[in-house]
């Protein structure tokens, strides 16, 4: 998937002129001997895809952002980064007009089922679309939508807590996204099962953690 959305995202780039990503880099930091990390590793050896392992020491040289124990390590992969949503979402909307796209918005879907063109799509105001195919990202109304044509998909929507984090006063340290990796902690840290992930700093101060 990662590779597929790096040429989609050059493709849009391209058809739109809007720069919409940073290649910063990204750093997926456990103990030594993790799982995770190892199976990590395993998956990019599998796909043909560089990364680096560095220790404490590395790792505090070439991103003085981060301060390992002497138990853990990182994982560097080079061509991971962020996208700038909101220009990202614009962008997308701009390439599907170009490509002749008509966009119809302020409309809820009701259903969705099959037709001889191969799908339809009814909305709540009445209106019907026919296509030979339907791509379905309804978010947190995936479950109802879908038991509208008999498909069955358990979801359990759930609230993500953002925060930005500034530099501590006096600080030299660089959290800005031409600096500073995007960053996942796989050490237990007291936030559940799936803990939490990091980005540089975009267009809000401090370093987003999600």
């Amino acid at each position: 998937m990662m590779k597929l959305a790096a040429i989609g995202w050059s493709e849009c780039e391209s058809a739109t002129g809007e720069v919409v990503r940073a290649v910063t880099g990204g750093l997926d930091i456990a103990g030594k001997g993790d799982p995770g990390l190892d199976a990590l590793r395993r998956s990019f050896e599998a796909n043909g895809v560089p990364y680096e392992t560095l220790d404490r020491d590395e790792c505090a040289r070439r991103f003085p952002q981060f301060r390992l124990t002497p138990s853990q390590e990182a994982v560097y992969q080079r061509d991971s980064g962020v996208l700038f949503a909101t220009k990202a979402v614009k962008a997308l909307w701009r390439w599907a007009c170009l490509l002749g796209c008509e966009m119809v918005t302020n409309e809820r879907v009701a259903s969705i089922g099959d037709s001889e063109a191969g799908a339809f799509v009814t909305t709540r105001s009445g209106k019907r679309f026919d296509a030979s195919h339907v791509v379905v990202a309804p978010g947190a109304w995936l479950s109802p939508l879908c038991a509208s044509v008999g498909i069955n998909v358990p979801t359990r929507v759930s609230e993500e807590m953002v925060s930005y984090w500034e530099p501590k006063p006096g600080s030299a340290v660089d959290i800005s996204f031409k600096s500073m990796p995007v960053f996942i902690p796989w050490a237990t840290n007291g936030l559940g099962p799936y803990g939490y992930y990091g980005l540089p700093q975009i267009d809000v101060k401090g370093v987003k953690c999600r």
